[in-house]
């Protein structure tokens, strides 16, 4: 009973329910400006713009951050929205609707935004 109001045990909650929120938060800004309905040219470009700045500014941030805990903590959301998707709308509605190339550069810039960031 004592470890459920531990500090330890309270702060793990609080991370990974912060995690889990601001996963979904960028899960549901790339598929409503990807998947909607009345998404249009404008809507899909500012995809492709949050998905080049987006973990541009996560690389930033956290550089101390190992490349696979970067991804697996900041891109697991899209990693299972988008194998949702794949299994349920087919992977060429994906692909015609822009959110599979915006996933896709989104997860290869968590993982090489340090390398990245070196050059510039």
């Amino acid at each position: 009973m004592n470890f459920l109001y531990s500090k330890n045990f309270l702060s793990y909650i609080a991370h990974y329910s912060f995690l889990i929120i601001l996963n979904s938060l960028i899960t549901g800004v790339f598929a409503f400006l990807t998947l909607d309905a009345n998404a249009n040219l404008n809507s899909r470009a500012g995809a492709f713009l949050l998905a080049y700045l987006v973990p541009f500014f996560i690389s930033s941030m956290f550089r101390e951050m190992n490349r696979t805990e970067r991804v697996l903590k900041f891109g697991t959301g899209l990693i299972i929205c988008s194998l949702v998707l794949i299994f349920t709308t087919g992977i060429m509605t994906m692909i015609s609707t822009t959110f599979l190339p915006c996933v896709l550069l989104v997860l290869l810039l968590l993982f090489y935004g340090d390398l990245l960031l070196l050059r510039c």
